[in-house]
């Protein structure tokens, strides 16, 4: 009984070192559990998107996950104070990314895929997000503008109303 028993842990132990997931997470790159850093004139900073069941399910959570990454890395470098939300296009956010690696991991219920990207904000995007901003900060000023002009109007409009009626009356 005991040689069976021996034998059997024997295959699995066999198994899980042969296995290719196994032989994936040794190969593992060092950035994906690095914090954001500065690197030269640029900074990077690793996202994980999943565990999800497929591979296709992470790709399509990955433009969602790579605008949290813009807005952690807004909130970093540009401060709390940018409290707007800053969108950039999925296609540009795309060309951030400088790194891919597909992680799965085997677990009761069966494999699990998570998508592991490294992003580069170099001095380009710091510089597109820059424009964004001032594009929003321009934007909102315009709106509160156009709502005053308004209300301005509108006061004009009742003022004008107003005298009409009690002229109209003499």
């Amino acid at each position: 009984m005991n040689k069976i028993l021996a034998v059997l842990l024997g295959i699995v132990g066999l198994i899980a070192v042969v296995s290719p997931a196994a032989a994936r997470a040794e190969n593992k790159p060092d950035w994906i559990d690095a914090a954001p850093r500065s690197v030269g004139d640029a900074y990077q900073m690793s996202i994980a998107v999943g565990p999800y069941t497929t591979r296709v399910e992470c790709d399509a959570q990955l433009p969602s996950a790579l605008q949290e990454a813009l807005d952690r890395y807004v909130e970093a470098c540009l401060g709390e104070e940018v409290r707007r939300r800053i969108v950039l296009p999925a296609d540009y956010l795309r060309q951030l990314v400088k790194d891919r690696w597909e992680e799965v991991r085997q677990h009761s219920f069966g494999p699990m895929t998570t998508l592991h990207v490294l992003l580069e904000f170099d001095r380009k995007a710091k510089d597109r997000v820059l424009a964004e901003l001032r594009r929003t900060k321009v934007a909102g000023r315009l709106w509160f503008a156009g709502v005053g002009w308004g209300v301005w109007l509108a006061l004009l409009g009742v003022v004008y109303g107003y005298l009409r009626i009690t002229g109209s009356k003499k």
